[in-house]
Formats: structure tokens, sequence, C-alpha cells
């Protein structure tokens, strides 16, 4: 979680996960347990 953050430019690993869940619906780790 703390490289995608910063990855995609955003520092905050909270701020980033709220925009996820904004996004797509899920959080961050649900996204990623459904990918698996």
């Amino acid at each position: 979680m703390i490289i995608t953050h910063l990855e995609v430019g955003i520092p905050n690993a909270n701020y980033f996960s709220r925009l996820f869940k904004a996004n797509c619906g899920v959080s961050p780790t649900k996204f990623r347990s459904l990918q698996l």
C-alpha cells in the first residue's frame, strides 16, 4: 500500500484509500483480494 500511493503521487496512504474507494467502490485491500 505504501509503495502504491507514492507511485501515483499521493503522499498520504489514508487519502489514497479514500480516493480509491470513492472511485472503485471497494477499499484497496478488498480490491487486491478480489484480483487474486
